[in-house]
């Protein structure tokens, strides 16, 4: 995923402003491991970010 333009949320790890932007769990998903799998948006460090917002998907 390549950074898209004129978007504010770009570099953000808070899942709540990726929801809020409309990014689906595979958007966000894409935009986790573009940015290098950080670990605070995978909570429990399982590969699954932001499942406080998205819940448990694979």
């Amino acid at each position: 995923m390549t950074a898209p333009r004129n978007q504010e949320w770009w570099g953000t790890t808070d899942c709540s402003v990726l929801a809020d932007n409309g990014l689906t769990f595979d958007e966000v998903n894409s935009y986790w491991a573009a940015l290098g799998y950080p670990s605070n948006m995978d909570n429990e460090n399982d590969g699954i970010p932001c499942e406080t917002i998205y819940g448990e998907q694979n």
